[in-house]
C-alpha cells in the first residue's frame, strides 16, 4: 500500500504541467543582462535618476519611497552599488526599442 502510495505521489497530475510561452522561451534563452543593463531597462530607475540628477538632496527619499513600492529593485541596488553610482552619473539613454523608433520617424 505505501509503494501504491509513493507511486501516485510521484505521478504528473494536469495541475503540475508547466506552460511555456513563446515569450517565456525566448527570455529564457536571451543573455542575461548585467546590474547596469537591468537598471537601464527598468522605469522607475530612470525616473529617479532623472529626479536625482536634478536635485540630488531628493534621493535619500526618493529610494525610501522606492523601498516601500519596489523592493526587488532596492535588492538590486544594494547587491550592485558600484553600478548604481555608473547608472546615477551616466546620461540618461532611451532603451535601444525607442532608439529604433525614433530613428524610423526620421
Amino acid at each position: 500500500a505505501a509503494a501504491a502510495a509513493a507511486a501516485a505521489a510521484a505521478a504528473p497530475t494536469a495541475h503540475a504541467q508547466a506552460v511555456f510561452t513563446a515569450d517565456s522561451i525566448t527570455q529564457a534563452l536571451a543573455p542575461a543582462l548585467t546590474p547596469l543593463e537591468r537598471m537601464r531597462r527598468e522605469p522607475q530607475l530612470l525616473q529617479l535618476a532623472e529626479m536625482a540628477r536634478q536635485n540630488p538632496s531628493l534621493l535619500p527619499p526618493l529610494l525610501h519611497e522606492l523601498n516601500t513600492s519596489s523592493p526587488h529593485l532596492i535588492e538590486l541596488l544594494n547587491a550592485h552599488q558600484l553600478e548604481f553610482q555608473q547608472f546615477l552619473n551616466s546620461p540618461i539613454q532611451a532603451p535601444a526599442s525607442q532608439q529604433q523608433q525614433q530613428a524610423q520617424q526620421q
